[in-house]
């Protein structure tokens, strides 16, 4: 499970990545079995099967990725977390 930050439109994801893409002025990202909610109160909001999430390159999402000792030991977890990293632009 990663959970995706999106600051900008008030929104948090908690969902599995099917899909990656990247361009020159875009990055995309397909997530499945997602929960969506409210970045300032995170209040549930829905459950959608697939979300699809697109953000100009140099826009911030911050990414939540699971702990690695957690997925190893097959006890996957959100509440099992490195620090959040943030896409930054490539030069």
């Amino acid at each position: 499970m990663y959970i995706f930050r999106d600051i900008t439109n008030g929104f948090t994801y908690h969902g599995y990545i099917k899909y990656y893409s990247e361009s020159e002025h875009v990055r995309e990202i397909v997530l499945v079995d997602v929960d969506v909610y409210s970045y300032d109160d995170s209040t549930f909001l829905y459950n959608s099967p697939k979300i699809f999430i697109s953000k100009p390159i140099g826009e911030k999402l911050l990414i939540e990725l699971p702990n690695q000792n957690t997925i190893e030991n097959g006890e996957e977890n959100s509440k099992h977390t490195r620090e959040s990293e943030t896409i930054q632009p490539q030069p």
